[in-house]
């Protein structure tokens, strides 16, 4: 059997930054794709659940309304948006969470890229930029129909708030997860 003398493999390198003006229409795409999976088919859904999703779907693509108070991050993979998230900054953290609190709304990856790092690329990159912001806790929200994120948060140390969970409708269940920035490194 020969030995290999070199392997060169060329893989895109992902860079988390913040999301340039040309590209909040493709995090808008990616959000949009991920969360698809998300919502009940037509069909299966009363019209409160439809006028739900409706609204959170419209909270999602419209990225450019929480610039102001939230930084939109992006994943770079060889110059085109493989994930993006919002994280929103202290002052600016959306109900239901303490005032000082910083939290991450609509955590995104591409569909095609999915299970190589990005999410928790991009969750690290929260977590150090609510520590620079001068947050004492980083909150978000999911649901058990995101299972790979919410094992992803678990793994990364964050651990359930149940006083904080939303119902926005009886069926559905959103649980609230924190992350103490204080004593986790």
């Amino acid at each position: 059997m020969a030995l290999m003398r070199s392997l060169i493999i060329a893989a895109p390198v992902v860079v988390i930054r913040a999301a340039r003006a040309d590209e909040l229409d493709a995090a808008r795409t990616v959000m949009l794709d991920a969360f698809a999976p998300v919502v009940p088919a037509d069909r299966d859904a009363t019209p409160a659940v439809r006028d739900a999703f409706a609204r959170h779907r419209a909270d999602l693509a419209d990225v450019r309304s929480r610039l102001g108070r939230a930084d939109l991050l992006v994943a770079d993979e060889g110059g085109q948006v493989a994930g993006a998230v919002t994280l929103f900054r202290p002052a600016a953290a959306e109900a239901p969470w303490p005032g000082g609190w910083a939290s991450i709304r609509f955590l995104a990856v591409d569909p095609a890229r999915r299970g190589r790092g990005i999410g928790r690329a991009l969750t690290a990159a929260c977590i150090e930029g609510a520590r620079q912001h001068g947050a004492p806790v980083l909150a978000l929200h999911t649901t058990r129909d995101q299972p790979v994120a919410r094992a992803m948060y678990l793994r990364m140390g964050w651990v359930r708030a149940p006083s904080y969970d939303l119902w926005p409708l009886p069926q559905l269940h959103v649980e609230a997860f924190v992350l103490d920035l204080m004593s986790s490194t």
